[in-house]
């Protein structure tokens, strides 16, 4: 199991199927429900956010909000396995995750 399904899997024991009000807000990384509104009307939060009939407030996916925060925790992604091709077409060398491809480089 990868940390990735681990983390997942925690967050689903401890939050079921669905994340709402505070625990959503603070999950993504939001101090206030108030900073959590603004950025969901300039439809900046990140994951996709919807109502349930019959309740107040906004809810997302548990699995959504955890594949959200792996891909915020590792911005290089899979760049990590990739491997860059050359314009000079000389082949393809492994990409170094700690650095940005060159401009001549294609990942």
């Amino acid at each position: 199991m990868t940390s990735h399904q681990a983390f997942a899997d925690k967050l689903l024991n401890q939050f079921g199927p669905t994340l709402g009000g505070r625990d959503l807000y603070a999950a993504l990384g939001f101090k206030t429900y108030a900073a959590f509104h603004r950025s969901k009307q300039r439809n900046e939060v990140g994951v996709n956010v919807f109502s349930l009939p019959g309740r107040r407030g906004w809810f997302a996916l548990t699995l959504d909000v955890a594949d959200w925060l792996h891909q915020q925790a590792d911005p290089l992604g899979s760049r990590r396995t990739a491997t860059c091709e050359t314009d000079a077409g000389i082949g393809k060398a492994p990409c170094d995750p700690t650095e940005q491809c060159s401009v001549l480089d294609r990942c």
